[in-house]
């Protein structure tokens, strides 16, 4: 399967990123490849982190209901060391939980390697 990285015509994506100082954003978006990049500057900037896992949906028109679920998922793996910062940062929860949780929506969209034009 190809990732969907421009805009979308409709419909869109929601995604899950992981950076290795134990923060999670949950996110939707019609152009992925803009959110990405912006996502990857942010944190690389403001908290010196860097991407360590990613997961993407497909494109599909209840991309709001699915990161709704998305973020429910998030939340139902916090623990007592674990924070939320607004509705879609989550710091120290298990990601290869919330992937297992992701993956029965669209288990045929995870993509295993960031693009060539992400932010490095």
């Amino acid at each position: 399967m190809t990732a969907t990285w421009g805009k979308v015509p409709f419909g869109g994506t929601v995604y899950a990123l992981s950076f290795n100082n134990g923060i999670v954003k949950i996110g939707k978006t019609t152009h992925l490849r803009q959110r990405f990049n912006r996502h990857l500057s942010w944190v690389r900037r403001c908290h010196n982190a860097r991407l360590s896992d990613w997961y993407f949906t497909s494109v599909h028109d209840t991309y709001s209901a699915t990161e709704d679920f998305a973020t429910q998922a998030a939340e139902s793996l916090m623990t007592a060391e674990s924070a939320r910062w607004d509705n879609e940062i989550f710091i120290n929860i298990d990601f290869g939980c919330l992937l297992g949780l992701l993956a029965e929506l669209d288990p045929t969209s995870t993509y295993n390697r960031a693009p060539e034009w992400a932010v490095k």
